[in-house]
């Protein structure tokens, strides 16, 4: 007896026939595996698996985020007083620009390509890579005495150091799972931010129950990374003074050896288990780019608020890149006063996250409402600097920078109706564009601020006080903070979405609670069966 599998025009064709009576043979069934965005958890087979391993996963981020902004703001204290006295750089303004030009540009070019590398190797490997790269340009910072190392160290950071563009991966990836910590207790407990998963109106949305979680992830890995920045900020003070520039950046170097180790030990893997197979030529990759653009660009709301990002970016990096050498220039500000304002900047920042998460996204009907609102409070500082000409106007103005707050809600709203098998290429591609941003940003008002200082006015003196012609570049911020706010008020609502069929993490975020859920869910999209003919 030999069994084929015939349908009814088969039979017609070997001659049998139709009415033949047919006997079914038991109902085998083939069960293909589940879509690869249709429902399952991101992580782990039952939820608290997930769990475990999103908090895991949360608070290796954290840890990162203290670190690395530990070491960036240490830096950044020092940046003006290094090129100087330890470069001794002939322009210590225009060496300081070109590492940074030279970072953000690498940086352009190679994060969208380590994006959708990560789809394929994981996470994990990445961030460990750009953590052990970091240690080794800070190691060859505090060795070098030539500009031009010091600038091609950057640069190479910029194609390697993928670790940022990581962890934000690591948040997307986890935004399934619920969330803890004594950070969102606290924020629950002394604001008006609610869990997303118990919010009354998040049933109605998916697609905003996941953008305000990813923004609340986002934002509370900036908190984090702020009370770092201002304790490399205060070590920077007391280091420059006590053991020398060098050393305090051999300090960070330890540090983020240190933080190498942590990554490699107890990071885990949030990537799903199946890796999507990864571009076998250089024309592929190219192609998976230039998709990757088209759908990041898909959609009005997505170009609009892109636009508003790269905006923001541009004048709002521009500005935090130049604002301690205006401060030397104007009123001549040492390392002891730098710190000063680095403090004040930082704290601002810290206040205004809390104050976008806790309260304006609440109150507001839309996240890219409380952003412009966020963006116009910050004005009035804006305009401070623009006539300052006196050190306290200037430390009065300087909570003008608490606009960048709006920086990880910009990302969460640009992530969250995106599908995960994008969401590599879409991290990497908005890295991409934001650091295209902050070159251009710091570019256009370097030159904007070198072509309005008059060279014959010596720093630090009645003239540089009262030379309105150095206050242009706050003039063009505030410019570019109006257009802001306009494109953010006319961005358009976000599609009506349906967690039943979409495939992005909206869907994914109503998870089964346990792995018997799941299977009956996926007992009900089994294929149909197989029915056989014998025949002699």
């Amino acid at each position: 007896v030999v069994v084929f599998p015939l349908g009814q025009d088969h039979r017609r064709t070997m001659g049998q026939s139709p009415s033949l009576p047919t006997r079914p043979l038991p109902d085998y069934e083939i069960e293909e595996p589940p879509p690869e965005d249709e429902g399952r958890p991101l992580l782990g087979s039952s939820q608290s698996s997930q769990q475990s391993i999103a908090e895991a996963a949360r608070a290796n981020v954290l840890i990162y985020m203290f670190v690395i902004q530990f070491g960036t703001g240490l830096f950044g204290s020092l940046r003006a007083v290094y090129t100087d006295q330890v470069l001794h750089a002939r322009d210590p303004v225009a060496t300081a620009t070109y590492a940074l030009v030279g970072y953000f540009s690498f940086h352009a070019l190679a994060m969208p390509v380590l994006g959708k590398l990560s789809d394929g190797v994981g996470r994990k490997p990445l961030a460990v890579l750009g953590v052990t790269t970091q240690a080794a340009v800070f190691a060859t910072t505090a060795s070098t005495v030539t500009p031009l190392v010091f600038v091609a160290a950057f640069c190479l950071l910029g194609i390697l150091d993928a670790s940022y563009t990581m962890m934000q991966l690591a948040l997307v990836d986890t935004s399934t799972a619920r969330l803890t910590g004594p950070v969102f207790r606290a924020l629950q407990a002394h604001t008006k931010f609610e869990d997303p998963e118990e919010s009354s109106s998040s049933s109605s949305d998916d697609t905003k129950l996941v953008e305000r979680r990813i923004g609340a992830l986002f934002s509370v890995a900036w908190l984090v990374g702020l009370i770092g920045s201002v304790c490399g900020v205060g070590f920077a003070t007391l280091g420059s003074d006590y053991v020398g520039i060098r050393a305090s950046l051999l300090i960070v170097v330890g540090c983020l050896l240190l933080l190498d180790v942590q990554l490699s030990v107890s990071l885990p893997e949030t990537v799903d288990e199946k890796k999507r197979a990864l571009s076998s030529s250089m024309v592929d990759a190219f192609a998976d780019q230039a998709a990757g653009f088209r759908v990041l660009f898909a959609t009005a709301r997505r170009r609009t608020l892109i636009l508003a990002s790269f905006l923001e970016h541009a004048a709002a990096s521009g500005g935090l890149s130049l604002i301690m050498y205006w401060l030397v220039f104007k009123f001549g500000f040492g390392v002891s006063m730098q710190a000063v304002v680095s403090v004040v900047a930082l704290v601002t920042i810290f206040a205004s996250l809390v104050a976008l998460q806790g309260y304006a996204i609440e109150v507001a009907d839309t996240s890219e409402r409380a952003c412009a609102f966020l963006i116009a409070a910050s004005l009035p500082f804006w305009g401070v600097l623009g006539v300052a000409t006196t050190p306290l106007m200037a430390l009065l103005g300087v909570p003008a920078v608490g606009a960048v707050a709006v920086f990880p809600e910009f990302r969460a709203l640009l992530t969250a109706d995106l599908d995960r098998k994008e969401q590599g290429f879409a991290q990497g591609a908005i890295t991409s564009l934001n650091a295209i941003a902050d070159i251009s940003g710091s570019v256009a008002l370097l030159v904007a601020f070198e072509q309005t200082v008059d060279d014959d006015v010596p720093h630090d003196s009645h003239r540089s006080h009262f030379s309105y012609k150095a206050n242009v570049i706050w003039h063009a911020i505030a410019a570019a903070q109006l257009v802001v706010i306009l494109i953010l008020l006319s961005v358009p609502p976000p599609a009506a979405s349906n967690s039943s069929s979409s495939g992005g993490l909206a869907a994914a975020a109503e998870t089964p609670d346990d792995e018997e859920q799941y299977q009956k869910k996926l007992a009900k999209k089994k294929q149909p069966s197989y029915y056989y003919q014998s025949s002699t």
